[in-house]
């Protein structure tokens, strides 16, 4: 059996490989519209999109007005729909044996749960048992910990038994809000200070997909 009953998963950068593939190049477009001349590193995208997390970074960094809002939507949305992005070698044999075991698998995600099912259906053959994605609102995705009010909530579930697997800083402030046990998915770290703050403050750190299987299964 996991260690845990419910995982309770990031999806981009955590399951997928959703930022190379998706993320940065679409912000690269929606940028030479909506700032023309504006040169976004990779670094630069993680490390905003770490802190203060996406929407602190169009919003009060990068000050988009609510049609501004609108328009990166529509653009990361037709990137999105394009292109499905290829699953971390090792997690949907990670998923699909956490569900064998009678688990529960939770997606706690910026995106929309059309996208995420979508993912699933091609890469692992079955759906989370629940998604908390912008369908819910953007003043309820991480680092509101509304999802786990929910899956508390809906499964009945203890606090304890609830994993948050994440690469970014939102995931990690929803679990200590929440008061659940969070593990850094570090298979995806672009930088250093990204892997140091994990490192200081997470419950676990994972450095691979490997680690994370070890973690749940001991």
């Amino acid at each position: 059996m996991s260690a845990y009953p419910v995982l309770l998963l990031d999806h981009d950068d955590t399951v997928v490989q959703s930022t190379p593939e998706i993320h940065y190049p679409s912000w690269v477009e929606i940028l030479s519209v909506l700032r023309p001349g504006y040169d976004c590193t990779p670094e630069e995208f993680a490390r905003y999109n770490f802190n203060p997390g996406f929407f602190g970074y169009a919003r009060d960094i990068m000050h988009f007005t609510d049609e501004e809002m609108e328009y990166d939507l529509k653009v990361w949305s037709d990137w999105v729909r394009r292109i499905i992005p290829h699953p971390y070698p090792g997690m949907a044999e990670i998923i699909r044996r956490h569900k064998a075991d009678g688990g529960i698998v939770c997606v706690s995600t910026h995106s929309h749960r059309e996208f995420v099912e979508r993912d699933y259906r091609a890469h692992i053959g079955l759906l989370p048992d629940a998604v908390y994605g912008l369908e819910c609102g953007e003043d309820k995705v991480k680092p509101n910990p509304y999802a786990v009010e929910e899956i508390i909530r809906t499964y009945g579930v203890k606090k304890e038994e609830i994993l948050m697997v994440d690469d970014m800083r939102p995931g990690y402030d929803m679990a200590r809000r929440a008061g659940i046990p969070f593990c850094y998915a570090g298979w995806s770290a672009v930088l250093p200070e990204i892997q140091d703050f994990m490192r200081e403050n997470a419950d676990f750190c994972c450095d691979t997909v490997e680690d994370l299987e070890k973690l749940l299964w001991k």
